[in-house]
Order: structure tokens, then C-alpha cells, then sequence
């Protein structure tokens, strides 16, 4: 198993949450952050991703997709637009992600006309464009009908058989389960 990111001695406090001494290691496997709200899923998510400043040591060998909870795109512009401007950045291809979340129909569509659940699958598809190494998932079923759900499920699958490493921080142990390498607890004491 190849080691994908290594965390070192991480520690980060603001507001109420605290990570403190984190040392891990995620290889290609499917991990997940569990815990309550506050317990610092977010937060180490967001210090993997070098979104805020921390104390310690994460080391990252690959590319990385992430799927936010809380995501911005930009309304204003086409669906295509944005897909193609992606895209460019690492010559890739989308359009079989587009046909297997089903916005193919959404192509001229500006993206502030979007449902909820379409601008999610829009954020899906964006994190998958360049086939990254890694990909990191923040409550990613936030959104999504229980189809999409099982959609999303089914691409996790594939993406842990070509050895990509897959975090998922959520609420729903349940739904991965099946495909789960290893579940890690997080409370407010981390």
C-alpha cells in the first residue's frame, strides 16, 4: 500500500476545536472522519487541503480532488464553461462524468439556475476532472437524492480499486460501510 499522506505531531485550535498531536498515515484506502459536530473533521480536512495554518507536519504525495460541504461556484457562468475551464488546466476529459451524473441536459445551463443537488454533482464532477490520487470528501452527500447517493457510492468503489486514497468526512458511517477501510473517531478532546 502506498502512503498518500503522512501527518505529523498536527495540531490546530480556533473557536471550539481542537486537533491535537494528530499522527496518521493514509495510503490508498477509504478513511473516514467521524464524529460530532465541532469535533475537528473539517478542520483537518482543511489542513490536509493547507486551507488554514497549523503546527506539525503533513507531507502529500499525489494530487488531490476535494469535494466541499460548503461550496461557491461561480453562477454566472455556463455549466460547459466552467467544466471546460476545468478541464483545460490538466487537458481532461469530463464528458463521461457528465453523462454519469446526469447533467448533460444542463450543458447551456447557466450554474445559478441549478438545483441544489445539480450544482452538487457540478462539485463532484470538478474534483473527478483530473483523475487526482486523492480525493477528499466534506459530508459529499449533502444535496443528493438517494440515487445520486448510490452514484456516489459506486464511484468511491471504483475510485479505492484503482488505489486512490479516499477521506470522507461525515455523519453517515452507515452508507459507507461496506467499502470502509478504516473509520477514525474524532472528538472535542482530539
Amino acid at each position: 500500500m502506498t502512503c498518500l499522506i503522512e501527518i505529523n505531531n498536527l495540531s490546530k485550535s480556533y473557536k471550539d476545536v481542537v486537533l491535537n498531536n494528530i499522527n496518521m498515515k493514509v495510503r490508498d484506502e477509504v478513511l473516514l472522519l467521524y464524529g460530532t459536530n465541532g469535533s475537528g473533521k473539517s478542520t483537518l480536512i482543511k489542513c490536509i487541503l493547507g486551507l488554514v495554518n497549523y503546527n506539525g507536519e503533513i507531507l502529500i504525495n499525489g494530487t488531490i480532488g476535494y469535494i466541499p460541504e460548503v461550496f461557491q461556484l461561480p453562477e454566472l457562468v455556463k455549466v460547459e464553461k466552467f467544466l471546460k475551464d476545468i478541464a483545460s488546466l490538466t487537458n481532461s476529459n469530463y464528458t463521461r462524468l457528465v453523462k454519469k451524473y446526469g447533467l448533460s441536459n444542463k450543458m447551456d445551463d447557466y450554474i445559478y439556475s441549478l438545483s441544489k443537488g445539480m450544482k452538487q454533482k457540478l462539485v463532484i464532477i470538478q474534483a473527478l476532472i483530473h483523475s487526482p490520487d486523492i480525493l477528499v470528501c466534506d459530508e459529499p452527500i449533502n444535496g443528493l437524492d438517494k440515487e445520486m447517493q448510490d452514484i456516489f457510492c459506486m464511484m468511491l468503489k471504483e475510485q479505492k480499486k484503482l488505489g486512490k486514497a479516499i477521506i470522507i468526512a461525515s455523519h453517515y458511517e452507515k452508507l459507507y460501510t461496506e467499502f470502509l477501510d478504516r473509520v477514525i473517531y474524532l472528538d472535542k478532546t482530539n
